[in-house]
C-alpha cells in the first residue's frame, strides 16, 4: 500500500470504542488493496472531493494523501466526531466535515465549485442517492461518482438490453451518464461482513441530454417496466402514446404481434418458454431463440456461422433436424458455416471448400437435393458415402467447409 501510516480498522474501532450500527447500514471497508483501487479510480488529485459516510476514515486519509483540492466528509453518525476532528487538525486547509444525513444535503448549494463524490455507500441509501444526482438539471456540478454499492444494484445499473436485470435504473443510468465497473468486493473485506457481494462503480455525467425531461422519462419508464408481461404498446397507451407511430419511428415493425412471436417460438420448440429469462435457458434453447428471432423478420437468406459448434451431439442433431424442417417450410436459402463433415453432409445441397487466408473457393460440389433427410438418413449408405467423399475433399484442401 502507498500509505505507510495506514491504521488497521480493528485498532481504530477499538481505540475509539466504536462498533457498527445497523440503523445506519454500516459495513466498514478495511481491505487495503480495495481502498487503493477506489482512490485510484477516483482520480482525486486537484479535485474537490465529497466523501459520504467516511466512518472510521481509512479511505479519507488515503484520499487526503493524493493531494486533492479539498475533501468534505458528510457523516450521519456522531460517534466518529473524535476521528473527524483529529483529521481536521492534521489537514486544516484541505479537510472539513458536517454531521448530517446525506439525503437531506443539497450539495450544489453547499459547494461552490464542481465536485466528485467518493464513497462506500450504505446499501439502504445507494439507489435514492445515486438517482438524485443523475436526475439533477444539466449541466451537473458533479464530475464523477466513485461508489461502493451492493453488487445487485451495480448489476442493474450496468445491465444490457434483454438481460434479466435490465429495467428503469439501467435506462436512467445509461441515458444520462457513463458507467463502468471498477471491481467486485467480497464480504470478507468488510466489518461486519455483509451477506452479499459489493461492487465499485464509477459514473460520469453526459451533460448533453436535452430531452425528454426527467419527469417525462419517469412516467414513460414506469409505464414500460411496471407491467413486464404486457406489451409495450399497451403499457404506453396509458400515457396517450401511439405505440404504432413510436414503433415506426424506431424502425420496428408494429405488426409483429404476440401471436406471430408465439408462432415462431412454437416452430423452434419453445412454445412453453415464452416467459423465461435468458439465464434460465440452456445453450440449445438460446440457439433456438436466435433462429426464431431471425425467422420473424421473414428473410430470404440466413447466414449461420458455426451456430451449433458448442452444443452436445444430441442437441446438435435435433437442431439439424429442426433447421431442415424450417428450410423446407419457408423455402429459405441458408448459408451455413461448419467444421463438421457429418453436419455438412446432412444439411447441404451444395458445399464450398474455402482456403485459409487469403480466403478463396477451392471447389464447389453438389449433393442430391431430392433425398428425404430425416433422422434415419444418417444410417443410409448414401449419407455414409457423402461423408466419405467430403472427408476426402476436406483432407485434400485441409480447410474449412462452407455450405449452402
Amino acid at each position: 500500500m502507498d500509505s505507510k501510516g495506514f491504521e488497521s480498522l480493528g485498532k481504530v474501532l477499538l481505540n475509539n470504542n466504536i462498533s457498527a450500527k445497523k440503523k445506519f447500514g454500516q459495513n466498514f471497508l478495511h481491505d487495503k488493496n480495495i481502498i487503493n483501487q477506489i482512490v485510484k479510480a477516483s482520480n482525486s488529485e486537484g479535485k474537490n472531493i465529497v466523501e459520504v459516510g467516511p466512518g472510521p476514515c481509512l479511505l479519507t486519509k488515503i484520499l487526503l494523501e493524493k493531494n486533492p483540492k479539498s475533501v468534505l466528509a458528510i457523516e450521519t453518525d456522531k460517534s466518529f466526531l473524535p476521528i473527524l476532528n483529529k483529521i481536521k487538525e492534521d489537514y486544516p486547509l484541505k479537510f472539513n466535515f458536517i454531521i448530517q444525513d446525506i439525503l437531506k444535503v443539497d450539495l450544489d448549494n453547499l459547494i461552490k465549485d464542481n465536485y466528485s463524490i467518493v464513497s462506500n455507500l450504505p446499501y439502504n441509501i445507494s439507489v435514492p442517492f445515486i438517482t438524485s444526482l443523475i436526475e439533477k438539471n444539466q449541466p451537473v456540478k458533479w464530475d464523477s461518482l466513485t461508489l461502493t454499492v451492493q453488487k445487485e444494484v451495480a448489476d442493474r445499473m450496468l445491465a444490457e438490453v434483454d438481460s434479466r436485470q435490465y429495467g428503469r435504473l439501467s435506462v436512467l443510468t445509461k441515458w444520462r451518464s457513463y458507467i463502468e465497473k471498477v471491481c467486485d468486493i467480497k464480504p470478507t473485506c468488510f466489518i461486519p461482513e455483509p451477506k452479499v457481494m459489493s461492487t465499485v462503480i464509477k459514473i460520469r455525467p453526459k451533460n448533453n441530454i436535452t430531452s425528454p425531461s426527467v419527469e417525462s422519462f419517469k412516467k414513460i419508464a414506469s409505464a414500460a417496466f411496471g407491467f413486464r408481461r404486457k406489451t409495450l404498446k399497451k403499457s404506453l397507451s396509458q400515457l396517450g402514446i401511439d405505440g404504432e407511430e413510436l414503433a415506426k419511428r424506431a424502425n420496428i415493425n408494429p405488426k409483429l404481434s404476440y401471436d406471430k412471436v408465439y408462432h415462431f417460438l412454437n416452430l423452434v420448440g419453445l412454445n412453453n418458454f415464452e416467459n423465461f429469462f435468458p439465464n434460465q435457458l440452456s445453450g440449445g434453447m438460446k440457439m433456438r431463440v436466435a433462429i426464431a428471432r431471425a425467422l420473424i423478420t421473414q428473410p430470404k437468406v440466413i447466414l449461420m456461422d458455426e451456430p451449433f459448434g458448442a452444443l452436445d451431439e444430441i442437441t446438435r442433431f435435433k437442431l439439424n433436424n429442426d433447421l431442415l424442417k424450417i428450410y423446407e417450410e419457408y423455402n429459405l436459402t441458408v448459408i451455413f458455416i461448419t467444421h463438421s463433415v457429418y453436419e455438412s453432409a446432412y444439411l447441404s445441397n451444395r458445399i464450398a471448400f474455402i482456403s485459409n487466408k487469403p480466403a478463396f473457393v477451392n471447389e464447389v460440389i453438389n449433393l442430391p437435393k431430392s433425398l428425404d433427410r430425416k433422422e434415419n438418413y444418417r444410417l443410409t449408405s448414401q449419407y455414409l458415402n457423402d461423408c466419405r467423399f467430403i472427408s476426402e475433399k476436406f483432407s485434400k484442401y485441409n480447410q474449412l467447409t462452407f455450405n449452402e
